[in-house]
């Protein structure tokens, strides 16, 4: 507070007390502070709730959409569909998924593919089908 007193001694007229205009530096930085904070409460509420309903949105689809994907690897073959967990989901190479599930790396990238075209024609029913 001193420094923002000695910041505005250039202003000061020298027409009345000292004291009531350092009062009035004092109450001129309070409110302006208060103004501020009052601010940053409204913006920081608004924040918290926008976010709380965005993630309430992001859950509840992010719930929908793995319980769609659920649906639809479980219609798979279980070779189809742990392959194409393997390459989509988990990230591992082809030839890694082939050597994870004992097989060549030719018979694996041909799960893939099966199993991504099955995925692919049964998501492209599930939007055509009523809800």
């Amino acid at each position: 507070m001193l420094l923002i007193v000695l910041r505005s001694l250039p202003s000061n007229r020298g027409e009345g007390a000292l004291q009531a205009w350092v009062e009035s530096i004092t109450l001129r930085v309070g409110l302006t502070h208060a103004r501020r904070l009052r601010a940053r409460g409204r913006r920081e509420q608004a924040l918290v709730e926008g976010l709380g309903d965005h993630q309430q949105r992001l859950t509840s689809d992010a719930y929908f959409a793995r319980r769609q994907v659920q649906g639809l690897l479980s219609a798979l073959p279980p070779e189809q569909e742990r392959a194409v967990v393997l390459h989509h989901v988990i990230g591992l190479e082809v030839s890694e998924v082939a050597e994870q599930q004992g097989v060549s790396t030719e018979t694996a990238r041909s799960r893939l593919r099966l199993g991504m075209q099955k995925l692919r024609s049964r998501a492209k029913v599930r939007e055509i089908a009523p809800r």
